[in-house]
């Protein structure tokens, strides 16, 4: 399948602007990674999950590959999404991973998440990616990646064991 283009640019908001995340903006990505945590799991935010958002930010930012881009509608921040350049092996081409897409609820209009998307796919171009990989939990961005015209090629499964 390919990337269909016309569907990204309709719905992409003009007053939308994506820019690479700000020291400042640790505080807003850190309440969106656990929002979408909790969204993802179907819990309330509390302590344990705040602290499992704080060590995945940490650690995405310790990840010298790693670049979190933020969504800023009116100056404000309101969506982030995580990409992580892979290198080339000898069983995989370069590729892009992107991890951790979230709009704030209050800001989901249709389309919003393209901006983002927009920007993952600039980035793929500007390093030389041969593909996206996305890993998902959410159903409406499951939609919205093949609406793009990604192909599913797995499902991840996981499955936490408290050692």
């Amino acid at each position: 399948m390919s990337l269909n283009k016309r569907f990204i640019e309709r719905f992409v908001y003009q007053s939308d602007a994506v820019r690479e995340a700000l020291p400042e903006d640790a505080v807003i990505c850190l309440r969106m990674q656990a929002q979408l945590l909790a969204e993802l799991h179907g819990v309330e935010i509390d302590d344990d999950l705040v602290r499992h958002a704080v060590g995945s930010l940490i650690q995405t930012r310790i990840d010298s590959a790693a670049t979190i881009w933020v969504l800023v509608r009116d100056g404000n921040v309101i969506g982030q999404v995580v990409t992580r350049v892979v290198p080339e092996s000898p069983v995989d081409k370069r590729r892009l991973d992107v991890a951790n897409l979230y709009v704030i609820p209050e800001a989901r209009l249709p389309g919003t998440s393209l901006a983002l998307i927009r920007q993952v796919l600039q980035q793929a171009l500007s390093v030389g990616a041969i593909t996206v990989t996305a890993i998902t939990g959410s159903p409406s961005l499951s939609r919205i990646y093949e609406q793009i015209g990604c192909e599913v090629e797995a499902r991840v499964y996981a499955l936490e064991v408290g050692l």
